[in-house]
């Protein structure tokens, strides 16, 4: 009864009513002397026999648990709780050995005492522990082999320390009342109710504006594209460094990634400016050190002649020859160079770098406007969709959406196909759908040139070499005239100006510092700037390489930032 489940296994609850018999028989034999026949003897051997006889009616709560569903088998422990219905004992003393012999009083026993035991207990107390077996059904019954062990807990008489426990194995008759169980009333069937009347299919259509204006289904949408044109020109010296022993300088044709690269490319801007400017002449100087081989500066000359490629009326040549004693080694590399002159130091003498275009358009804002007729609720879903295959989902809060996330500024050049679909679905899947489609074309594709332009430290601008300056001295032999134009313009449209004069690294800090400030003094007097309104920057490091000669004739030039 009362069956619950624990762990997976089922715990019932079950109480017993039983008459109990607990009978016990202590015996001990005892040698008590020789008993002696003519020339023999024998053992005379007696038996202490004490008998009790307990009976007892038991009422017992159990726990049944049937640990497993695949067998029928089930385990108990529970409590015994015993009134003594009768208490009887029974002693004495028997011979047992020689079977012939008597006792004393010529029988077999003696000290033979029986009756009830004194002073018996009014209640035993018991745990009881076993298990069962369904060996057996047949209708309501069951046979079910029982082993169980009871274990005293009190003692049986007030007088001794005496215990009853228990070990039995037997079968189990039991009988399992039909229960029957009470059916479930039953539930009368749901009345038919009529079919709710059939709601309209929901209506859809979209209006798409752009800046106010509505656009029509196959309208086409022009938008403005910028290519901005970021062009990298190096400002570079007339002036090519050569090395001992070599014969050949050559215009290896490649595109600088440096303003150093550029520097020793400078043949390449010479013969530009001279096939640019072809009543120019030039003037070749050729210096070297008094050691040097003459035969090899006599070919170093001949092949600059030979790149440059123009008539021999057009160039003059020089040679100087320095001696080898310098205040620092660094300058006697420096002294082998081949230097252009063009009569005037205005020349621009340009190595160009990378040329990269990036194109950008105006932003595109449509605004979708979703018109919905529908009797019931309903899920409204919808997307822009590009013919390059990217794709805007539309939202019926939302009015506004950025085309840009979409479409490249490269696609606009080609022309775009624009759809806007959108679907509503109400709650019986009626639907309806809507969609426009449009053509985006670009405008005439404005260019805009952006010379130089650098961005450092989160800043944009743009930066020139102004002119250079020769070793320990402020006046430039060479000025960037592009630079100078470019600058003096950029100062009436009132944008911010920075002088940043270099040094190299020889000679003192001291002695640097004051060179640099009279090159500020320089590049603010062509500029016509005023000192007092300037705004010169002398660089805390070196902007270029101390440990070339073109480096080094680069840290002697006088840089200039627009912003």
């Amino acid at each position: 009864m009362f069956p619950k489940k624990m762990f997976a296994s089922e715990i019932r609850g079950r109480l017993n009513f039983a008459y109990s018999y607990l009978s016990a028989d202590l015996t001990r034999e005892e040698f008590i002397g020789h008993v002696i026949t003519g020339n023999t003897y024998t053992n005379g051997i007696s038996k202490h026999i004490v008998e009790s006889a307990i009976s007892m009616v038991m009422i017992e709560p159990q726990f049944i648990i049937y640990p497993t569903d695949e067998y029928p088998l089930s385990t108990f422990t529970g409590l015994q709780f015993g009134i003594p219905v009768s208490m009887n004992y029974l002693q004495e003393e028997r011979l047992i050995s020689p079977d012939f012999g008597t006792y004393e009083n010529g029988q077999t026993t003696r000290g033979h005492s029986d009756g009830d035991i004194p002073l018996p207990s009014s209640l035993y107390f018991a745990l009881s522990l076993g298990a069962r077996y369904e060996l057996y059904k047949f209708g309501n019954f069951s046979i079910l082999p029982e082993l169980r062990f009871n274990l005293g807990l009190t003692n049986l008489t007030e007088h001794f320390n005496w215990k009853a426990s228990s070990l039995s194995i037997g079968a189990v008759l039991q009988y399992n009342p039909a229960i029957t169980k009470q059916k479930p009333p039953t539930i009368p069937p749901q009345p038919v109710l009529p079919k709710p009347p059939v709601s309209s299919a929901p209506e859809l259509a979209i209006k798409v504006f752009n800046d106010g204006y509505e656009l029509k289904n196959g309208d086409t949408l022009k938008v403005k594209v910028i290519d901005s044109v970021f062009i990298k020109k190096y400002f570079v010296s007339p002036l090519i460094f050569f090395h001992d022993n070599v014969t050949e300088i050559r215009d290896f044709g490649k595109i600088p990634d440096t303003q150093e690269e550029a520097q020793k490319l400078s043949l390449i801007a010479v013969k530009n400016y001279l096939e640019n400017n072809p009543d120019a002449g030039v003037t070749i100087i050729s210096s070297s050190i008094e050691d040097d081989d003459n035969d090899v500066i006599t070919k170093i000359n001949e092949n600059v002649v030979e790149q440059l490629n123009i008539d021999e009326k057009r160039v003059k040549q020089k040679s100087i020859i320095k001696k080898n004693k310098y205040k620092y080694p660094e300058l006697e590399n420096e002294n082998r160079y081949i230097k252009f002159e063009f009569g005037n130091n205005k020349q621009e003498l340009i190595v160009h770098g990378d040329t990269i275009v990036k194109s950008s358009f105006d932003n595109i804002v449509l605004e979708i406007v979703p018109k919905i007729k529908s009797e019931g609720e309903y899920d409204f879903k919808g997307q822009i969709k590009s013919s390059a295959g990217n794709k805007i989902e539309l939202n019926e809060a939302e009015k506004n959406y950025k085309l840009n996330e979409i479409l490249s500024a490269d696609e606009l050049k080609k022309g775009i196909k624009l759809s806007v679909i959108a679907n509503v679905k109400d709650k019986s899947s009626q639907e309806a759908k809507a969609e426009l489609e449009f053509i985006l074309k670009p405008e005439a594709v404005e260019k805009v040139v952006i010379e130089n332009s650098v961005n450092k430290d989160g800043a944009n601008f743009t930066e020139y070499i102004l002119g250079f300056c020769e070793f320990g001295k402020a006046d430039f032999y060479s000025v960037n005239q592009h630079a100078l134009e470019f600058t003096k313009n950029a100062i009436k449209d009132g944008k911010t100006i920075e002088i940043l004069p270099l040094t190299d690294s020889l000679g003192t800090t001291d002695y640097n510092k004051n060179l640099a400030n009279k090159r500020a003094e320089a590049a603010l007097k062509i500029l016509s700037i005023n000192k007092n309104n300037s705004n010169v920057i002398i660089p805390d490091k070196y902007f270029f390489s101390n440990s070339t000669p073109e480096g080094r004739l680069l840290n002697r030039s006088v840089l200039v930032r627009i912003h």
